[in-house]
């Protein structure tokens, strides 16, 4: 019997004021799939874009929509929005590039920023020690 590797499932969590209270699930995606995602995550829209430019987009959002498993997103009625290319579609495009970018960074291992560092501590007698060159 050989090993099952189970789906890795993301939790994105954001807190910024805007955002602060959304969770998104999001599946990884092959190693293969993110590499040819990767042109399309640093695609930036002209202030006209293009028709490539948009086919790129919806590209875009139909690959995410493929790994999105859930999101606790509601529309101004109180309703849930689906987890679906159709619910990513009836939002605001900067804010689904947040959720996407925020995915790629947690697919492709970006760690969290490293807490405050230590301090610096006293210096190395090593390198105090002075050295003649002959």
């Amino acid at each position: 019997m050989g090993y099952k590797r189970p789906a890795k499932i993301y939790k994105l969590v954001f807190a910024e004021d805007d955002m602060a209270g959304l969770e998104v699930k999001a599946r990884s995606m092959s190693t293969g799939d993110l590499l040819d995602m990767a042109p399309l995550l640093d695609l930036k829209l002209s202030a006209s874009p293009t028709a490539e430019e948009m086919e790129s987009i919806a590209e875009l959002l139909e690959r995410f929509a493929d790994v999105l498993v859930s999101w606790n997103l509601e529309d101004e009625d109180d309703q849930p929005v689906p987890a679906t290319l159709e619910g990513l579609l009836d939002q605001d495009i900067d804010f689904v590039m947040r959720i996407i970018m925020a995915w790629a960074d947690a697919v492709s291992g970006v760690p969290a920023p490293l807490p405050e560092p230590s301090p610096g501590g006293e210096p190395s007698l090593a390198a105090s020690i002075p050295m003649d060159v002959s």
